[in-house]
C-alpha cells in the first residue's frame, strides 16, 4: 500500500527534474552536440525505441519497423514544418538518422549503433535511478507485484523517453524552445542540488518550497559550460526569462526562486510533470520492477547526476 499520507511533491519533483537534466544532456552528448535540434532527435529515438529494446535488452536492430514523418514531428513539438525538416535532414547528414520513403527513423546503420546504443542505455538506467530515489523517499511506490510477465528493458526505456519528452508539452508555453528550458531547468537543478542530495534536507522540504536564502545562486558562466553552449547564448535567454519573471539575478548568480514557484504557469506545469512522473513508475512497478532491486537492473552502472563544473 502506498503511504495516505500527503505526497511529497516537491522533493519528488527536484528528482524528475534532475532526470529531465540529466536525460538533455545525454541527448546532447550522444547524439547531437547541437541544442536545437535535441528535441527532435529525442522524439525520433522514442520513435525507435522498440526497435532497439525489442529483443529485451539495447542492440542495433537489422532494419527500422517503426517510422514517422516530418509532418507529424512538427505537429507533435508544435515547430514550424520547415524546421522541423532542416533538423531532420542535418541528423540525416550527420549519420544519426535515415530517411527513406517509408519516413524518418533512427539510423540503424553500423556506423550509428555505438552514439544510439550509449544513449539508450544512459535513458534506461536514468530511469532505474528515479525509481532507486523515488523508493529512497518511502511511501510513495507500491510494493512489486512478483516478478515481471516479460522483459522490462523496453517499458524502461519508454518510459524514459515519454518522461523526457513530456516538458515540451507542457512547459512550452510557459518557458519556450528547448535550450530555454535547458537553461532553466539547470538554474533550477543547480540551486537546490545540495538539498536534492540530501535526504535531510530533501525530507524538511518535502512540500514546502525552499526559500530563496537556502538556494545557491548558478553562475551562469558555470551552467553555459555544463550545457556546452557559448556564454553569449546562456546569457540571452537567462535575460529573456528574467525579463518574463521566470528567474531572477541575484548577489552570485542566477535564481529560479520561491516567488518563481508560485507562479500558476509554473506550479501547474510542475505539477502535471511531476505527477506524470510517479504514475509511470508506479506502472512500471505494479508490472513487476521491484525498486529493492535497481543495483541488478542497470545496463552500464548508475549513472551521475549532471555535474556543474
Amino acid at each position: 500500500m502506498i503511504d495516505p499520507a500527503p505526497i511529497p511533491h516537491l522533493r519528488l519533483s527536484r528528482w524528475t527534474g534532475e532526470i529531465y537534466l540529466a536525460i538533455g544532456q545525454s541527448v546532447a552528448r550522444h547524439l547531437t552536440i547541437r541544442h536545437d535540434p535535441g528535441v527532435v532527435v529525442l522524439l525520433l529515438a522514442r520513435l525507435s525505441a522498440p526497435d532497439w529494446s525489442a529483443q529485451g535488452r539495447i542492440a542495433r536492430p537489422p532494419a527500422a519497423t517503426r517510422v514517422g514523418s516530418i509532418n507529424a514531428l512538427a505537429r507533435s513539438l508544435g515547430r514550424p514544418f520547415e524546421t522541423v525538416r532542416r533538423h531532420v535532414h542535418a541528423l540525416a547528414r550527420d549519420g544519426l538518422v535515415s530517411i527513406d520513403p517509408r519516413g524518418v527513423s533512427i539510423s540503424t546503420a553500423a556506423a550509428a549503433a555505438p552514439r544510439v546504443t550509449a544513449f539508450y542505455t544512459e535513458a534506461h538506467d536514468l530511469l532505474i535511478r528515479l525509481v532507486e530515489e523515488f523508493d529512497a523517499i518511502g511511501g510513495v511506490l507500491p510494493a512489486p507485484r512478483g516478478a515481471p510477465a516479460r522483459p522490462l528493458v523496453p517499458a524502461v526505456l519508454a518510459t524514459a523517453l515519454d518522461i523526457a519528452l513530456l516538458p515540451f508539452e507542457t512547459w512550452r508555453d510557459t518557458l519556450g524552445g528547448w535550450r530555454a528550458m535547458t537553461i532553466w531547468g539547470a538554474i533550477a537543478a543547480a540551486n537546490v542540488r545540495h538539498i536534492t542530495v540530501d535526504p535531510a534536507l530533501s525530507a524538511r522540504f518535502a512540500r514546502d518550497y525552499v526559500a530563496d536564502a537556502e538556494r545557491v545562486p548558478a553562475v551562469l558562466a558555470v551552467i553555459a559550460r555544463t550545457l556546452g553552449i557559448p556564454y553569449a547564448t546562456a546569457w540571452r535567454h537567462a535575460a529573456a526569462l528574467e525579463q518574463r519573471g521566470l528567474v531572477r539575478q541575484v548577489e552570485g548568480g542566477w535564481l529560479v526562486g520561491e516567488a518563481q514557484y508560485r507562479r500558476p504557469s509554473i506550479a501547474r506545469d510542475g505539477g502535471i510533470t511531476t505527477a506524470y512522473g510517479l504514475r509511470r513508475v508506479t506502472e512500471l512497478v505494479a508490472a513487476g520492477l521491484n525498486p529493492a532491486d535497481t543495483a541488478a537492473l542497470y545496463l552500464g552502472g548508475r549513472p551521475s547526476l549532471v555535474a556543474f563544473a
